[in-house]
């Protein structure tokens, strides 16, 4: 026992200042990743028809490397022969995911602060900095021979979760580009599209009344743009609009961006009183929320609902506001509408 101690590999001060900012940067990550995956899984529990088993992998995909990330160091302080091994997969997996960061944020950094990506940048450099200082330090050689660096049992660990790894997220992409396929946009001319009926490309309703079609970019709650499709139909008494999509986030999140942006301009800066409230009405993702406004001893109603699509992820809104007349009758009105709406074109694909 003695002699082990006496045998015992001590880093040196540089191998265990980058060993050290590596663990923080680690316990940083926890308190981070945690409870946004937390607040992710309860979304999706929301969203029933999302799925969730997708939140799961990611989630145990993150603790796991963590783990074997804290697995890794304490396996080097103690100077296994592979320690150097381990750590090496903990850096090059951790720069994968770094990157993967770094490629969300630039998509997002005209409408996200650069502040935002300071912490996954100076995350970049030190696993980079690490890195490179294991392949060319000398001290390391000569503290860890690479006649020493056995790759039994730590590398196997790492090689058995990198594959597990690498099968579950290529799994989810294959599920992803699925999805995508069936959610994407026809063009119109492609389409057959019957008499009284209307169209964006990405669904069909019917009407014999005159919408007029535009398109519009909404932000979602987490102030990303969305491209959206609105028909509108006023009249002296009341104002519908129709407002369709595709829904890439959280049905729940989804659901409340398009409400607030579906606020009529009447009553922008006015609150209402919530008289009737549906958060999911049945399997086919229905969410209905109604408004009361008195304005000059006038009642006014502003029923709004979205259906969601759960096999292509679209979505369509039918917002409703007028002089108040039955809430009951409003409402079914609405769900009738959506109910009637159709999200698969491809009947209506004309004939090449």
């Amino acid at each position: 026992m003695e002699e082990e101690m006496n045998n015992r590999k001590v880093p040196g001060f540089v191998l265990s200042t980058f060993l050290f900012l590596f663990f923080y940067l680690l316990i940083r990550t926890v308190y981070q990743d945690l409870p946004r995956m937390y607040y992710d899984m309860m979304d999706a529990t929301v969203a029933e028809d999302e799925p969730i088993i997708f939140s799961l992998i990611l989630a145990c995909l993150d603790i796991v490397m963590l783990c074997l990330s804290f697995w890794s160091i304490i396996r080097l302080l103690k100077g296994k022969p592979d320690g150097i091994t381990c750590v090496r997969w903990a850096l090059g997996l951790n720069l994968i995911v770094v990157l993967f960061q770094l490629i969300q944020l630039l998509g997002k950094i005209i409408y996200l602060h650069w502040m935002y990506a300071l912490s996954p940048a100076l995350q970049l450099l030190l696993t980079i900095t690490f890195l490179f200082y294991l392949g060319k330090s000398k001290s390391v050689k000569q503290l860890y021979p690479k006649s020493e660096r056995k790759f039994s049992p730590g590398g196997w660990v790492w090689l058995l979760f990198f594959i597990l790894s690498v099968f579950s997220i290529s799994y989810m992409l294959y599920t992803n580009i699925e999805m995508e396929n069936k959610s994407k946009k026809h063009e119109l001319s492609s389409l057959s599209i019957p008499s009284n009926s209307y169209s964006d490309g990405l669904l069909l309703f019917e009407s014999t009344s005159k919408w007029s079609h535009s398109t519009k970019e909404i932000m979602d709650m987490e102030d990303m743009p969305q491209d959206v499709t609105l028909w509108e139909l006023a009249s002296d008494s009341i104002c519908e609009l129709v407002m369709s999509g595709v829904s890439p986030k959280r049905r729940h999140s989804d659901y409340m961006s398009i409400l607030l942006q579906s606020l009529p301009e009447e009553q922008k800066y006015f609150s209402g009183e919530v008289i009737a409230c549906d958060t999911i009405i049945n399997d086919n993702q229905y969410y209905l929320d109604q408004y009361q406004y008195v304005a000059d001893s006038i009642s006014y109603l502003w029923t709004f609902s979205v259906r969601f699509d759960a096999e292509t992820h679209k979505f369509c809104a039918l917002s409703k506001y007028g002089i108040q007349r039955d809430e009951r009758m409003d409402k079914d009105e609405v769900l009738s509408f959506l109910k009637s709406v159709v999200f698969d074109l491809t009947p209506f694909i004309k004939e090449q």
